[in-house]
């Protein structure tokens, strides 16, 4: 976690890992959807992240 692409390109390529960019955009909308639901079956939760 946190290594460059370029320290470990060969072993991405080694075992054919696919690489992705984020989308924090997108996760956010994702979280906020889900605390929702899960807000409806209970009234104390605490969103950590």
């Amino acid at each position: 976690m946190g290594t460059p692409y370029f320290k470990a390109r060969g072993l991405i390529e080694q075992h054919g890992i696919k690489v992705f960019s984020s989308n924090y955009t997108l996760y956010g909308d994702m979280s906020a959807r889900v605390m929702s639901v899960l807000a409806e079956s209970s009234p104390d939760i605490e969103v950590y992240s």
